[in-house]
């Protein structure tokens, strides 16, 4: 998530999050779709995998649906929602664990303008990734979690002095 700008009229409560990273206006060209990066780090490719891409309607028109998005991730659409009105929307995707790249991804949002809508913009607030880690150090660092009484070998440190917590 990045707070690039306020948008105070998306957002009814006021102890409501009204920051947002990027917009996208439906029906025009070069200003409809968002994208953006997202790392992803000792990828495990195996369990599973998720985004939740966080959205909120800017406009509200007449139609009961007034904002449609497709989202994409590395190039392939994976979802698609459609809502009404202004405030926040989820959307929830499940991912193919191998879908998740080691480095960078790229999620891009389509806003789409249905028959009936005049004008359509959606904020993009932010993007959460949940997918199976390995137990390697990035940066010297690693925080995990392991069933109870599992053994692990955690790999990825630069020296054999680690400090463990368990908290």
């Amino acid at each position: 998530e990045q707070d690039e700008f306020a948008a105070t009229s998306a957002i009814q409560d006021p102890e409501g999050d009204f920051w947002f990273w990027a917009y996208a206006f439906a029906g025009y060209a070069g200003l409809d779709t968002v994208t953006v990066t997202v790392p992803a780090q000792a990828v495990a490719g195996l369990g599973s995998a998720s985004l939740t891409v966080q959205l909120a309607g800017g406009t509200d028109e007449p139609a009961e649906t007034d904002h449609h998005v497709i989202v994409s991730w590395n190039g392939m659409v994976v979802g698609e929602s459609a809502w009404g009105g202004m405030g926040p929307h989820a959307i929830q995707i499940p991912l193919s664990p191998y879908d998740v790249r080691e480095g960078e991804n790229t999620l891009e949002v389509q806003a789409l303008r249905n028959a009936g809508v005049t004008a359509s913009l959606v904020y993009f607030d932010s993007v959460d990734l949940r997918y199976e880690r390995e137990y390697r150090a990035v940066d010297d660092t690693l925080a995990f979690s392991a069933p109870r009484g599992a053994s692990v070998e955690v790999t990825g440190f630069s020296s054999p002095d680690v400090l463990l917590l368990d908290v």
